[in-house]
């Protein structure tokens, strides 16, 4: 078929007595370069044509009409935006890729239809949003593509967010999302970041979000195998988050190869009297323990020994049983 079979479809289409048969037509036409065919009648003045381009390149899936579609999601017709998205939708994830960079679009239609289409794809649009993450230098663009990752979740839009904390512009809100997704693995990454003083806020309040329980013993951890400067900035969060970081130094010290002077040395910076009554149960029911604390306990003599402590104080005196259990 040629240029004016399609010219002769269009004309079709223009009567509304003609129109059903000419978009029966237009669906099944095949000919070469279909698409820069195709391509003049997205500006065309009658929304109905408009209309079944839109569809018809959809349907023909060809990667360079992405870009064009895009441009008619601000189309000032509602039924030409929304044939725009169905034939962006029709490509699948792969053009993810393509779409963020009009996620920051000055029309308002295009910016919420590209995210729309985006999340639709869910997380088999993750991968290609973190090869933009690794090489977005637009600070907008950025900034749109890591809250489409938070929006779509996962342990890969979790990945893809740990990889975007080397944008420094940007790693304060990367840690707060990753804190709001409670994000373990983000854990080691934030350690790391410690030492940048504007940045301590940030990354307490993410290891609260995220659950002293889950992070704290990955702190702690790097003490033992961490480099010289992460097992500084690990002490410096175990001091800072405080009390909380009690119970977990002592579990620790039950694990070979943890360097226990040094956490029996941040129990006694951080105040060791809430942690007494754990301390002396687990000595009287682990040997190992009774020994490593010999000095701790003789330096800090468990006061009213035959009185139970309430509060705070018993909980952690029922460490013990807990972690000998």
């Amino acid at each position: 078929m040629s240029t004016s079979t399609l010219k002769t479809i269009i004309e079709k289409l223009r009567v509304e007595e003609t129109r059903w048969d000419a978009i029966l037509d237009l669906k099944v036409l095949e000919m070469p370069k279909m698409v820069t065919a195709l391509l003049p009648y997205l500006a065309d003045p009658e929304w109905v044509i408009r209309w079944c381009i839109a569809e018809k390149l959809g349907d023909l899936k060809d990667a360079t009409a992405v870009k064009w579609l895009c441009q008619l999601l601000k189309d000032d017709d509602y039924h030409v935006r929304k044939n725009a998205v169905k034939a962006l939708l029709r490509f699948g994830p792969e053009i993810s890729d393509r779409l963020v960079e009009y996620l920051p679009h000055p029309n308002i239609f295009v910016r919420r239809h590209v995210y729309a289409i985006i999340l639709h794809f869910g997380r088999y649009a993750v991968p290609y949003l973190e090869a933009q993450v690794t090489h977005a230098k637009d600070w907008f663009v950025l900034h749109r593509i890591i809250h489409t990752l938070y929006a779509l979740g996962g342990i890969q839009a979790e990945v893809a967010l740990c990889h975007g904390l080397k944008h420094k512009d940007h790693q304060k809100e990367i840690i707060l999302l990753l804190g709001s997704m409670r994000c373990e693995k983000a854990v080691p990454a934030m350690i790391k970041l410690y030492k940048e003083a504007k940045l301590r806020r940030c990354i307490l309040a993410a290891i609260a979000q995220i659950g002293y329980k889950t992070a704290v013993p990955t702190i702690i951890g790097g003490l033992a195998n961490g480099t010289p400067a992460v097992k500084a900035h690990a002490e410096l969060m175990i001091l800072k988050i405080g009390p909380a970081c009690l119970p977990h130094l002592l579990k620790a010290m039950l694990v070979d190869g943890m360097p226990y002077a040094k956490l029996l040395a941040l129990v006694e910076k951080i105040g060791p009297e809430p942690a007494l009554p754990a301390i002396y149960r687990l000595a009287e029911r682990n040997d190992v323990f009774k020994e490593r604390t010999k000095a701790f306990r003789k330096a800090h003599p468990l006061p009213n020994t035959n009185k139970r402590l309430g509060g705070f104080i018993n909980f952690l005196g029922d460490i013990g049983d807990a972690l000998l259990r």
